[in-house]
């Protein structure tokens, strides 16, 4: 069994465990959403801590990156101070996501939710770091964190999704899109206003 296929069983059974699942459970069509969008909640505040993980691993660590590939080619590239505002910025950003869905009182819209910040987990996971780590070949800030959550977590979200159906097909994809939308524009935005307060 890979990494990937344990880390993903976890999940499962971790939503087994805390009753994070409907499966065996009678619903009924009032119990059943109210307990579905508990559920999300909680999903919604797991993707948030793996997102505000992965800033607290980038913050930490970022001295790593200086004198790289990415330093050596990039004139804008950002301070190590600059780096720790640009995450703290992110992660705030990442919190309020995360109050959005605790008052949400509809149950596609805390799914969307969390379908969209699976979609930024996994894009942020792809391009920069897993991209930087393939070139580089040694460790760069934030590679660990994605490796053992935003990854798994990630797939597990998007496949927890569709399986539930609680958003339909073209939902699915324009929330996945939103997500990535949504986390471009915060990175750039963060990234920004670090240059500015630093």
């Amino acid at each position: 069994m890979t990494l990937l296929h344990r880390l993903l069983y976890l999940f499962k059974q971790f939503e087994l465990k805390i009753g994070l699942t409907n499966e065996g459970v009678p619903r009924s069509p009032v119990t059943g959403t109210a307990r579905q969008l508990v559920q999300e909640r909680c999903w919604t505040g797991a993707l948030t801590l793996a997102f505000v993980a992965h800033n607290a691993e980038e913050a930490l660590t970022e001295t790593h990156l200086q004198g790289t590939l990415l330093q050596a080619y990039s004139n804008n590239a950002l301070t190590p101070s600059e780096q720790v505002m640009a995450s703290m910025l992110l992660s705030c950003m990442a919190l309020l996501w995360l109050g959005v869905a605790l008052r949400a009182r509809q149950l596609t819209y805390v799914s969307g939710i969390n379908t969209a910040l699976a979609g930024i987990l996994l894009f942020n996971a792809l391009v920069p770091h897993l991209l930087l780590f393939g070139i580089l070949h040694h460790y760069t800030p934030g590679v660990i964190t994605v490796l053992l959550f935003s990854i798994p977590l990630g797939i597990y979200q998007l496949v927890r999704q569709r399986r539930l159906g609680i958003l339909t097909l073209p939902l699915f994809i324009k929330c996945l899109w939103a997500g990535l939308l949504m986390g471009l524009v915060s990175i750039t935005l963060a990234l920004g206003l670090s240059k500015l307060l630093v």
